[in-house]
C-alpha cells in the first residue's frame, strides 16, 4: 500500500483526496469522514483520550490541531488501521508517520 492523492473537482473547489493503494490495487478513499479505517489507542492512553474528547468544543470541532489543544492530544495518542477489502493486508499509520508499516494476517481472509 501506499499514501496517495486524488484530484477531485466539487462545483468550483478542486481539492485533493487521500487515498492509500494496496499493493493489490485496491484502494481506500480517506476522503471520506468517516472512512473505513479504524482508530485505535492504547490502553494506557484510553482515560486521556476520553478527557480530550470531552474537553472538544460542542457543536463544532477544530478544523486543525493547531486550534485546539484537546484535539492534538487525540491526534498524538491515537493510530490509524486499515484493513484491504480485497486481500486482507493491514496498514498501520503509527508514530505520527504519512507511510504505513503492513502486516500480512497469517491465515487468508474468507
Amino acid at each position: 500500500m501506499r499514501a496517495a492523492a486524488e484530484r477531485v473537482i466539487v462545483g468550483q473547489l478542486e481539492t485533493t483526496m487521500p487515498k492509500l493503494i494496496c499493493l493489490c490495487g485496491y484502494v481506500h478513499r480517506l476522503g471520506e469522514i468517516p472512512d473505513a479505517g479504524w482508530v485505535a489507542v492504547l490502553d494506557r492512553d484510553y482515560e486521556e483520550l476520553v478527557a480530550a474528547e470531552l474537553a472538544l468544543p460542542h457543536g463544532r470541532r477544530p478544523l486543525a490541531e493547531e486550534d485546539d489543544p484537546h484535539l492534538a492530544t487525540v491526534s498524538r495518542i491515537t493510530t490509524r488501521l486499515y484493513e484491504c477489502a480485497a486481500c486482507g493486508l493491514l496498514a498501520w499509520f503509527r508514530d505520527d508517520g504519512d507511510i504505513p508499516e503492513f502486516f500480512r494476517p497469517l491465515r487468508d481472509k474468507k
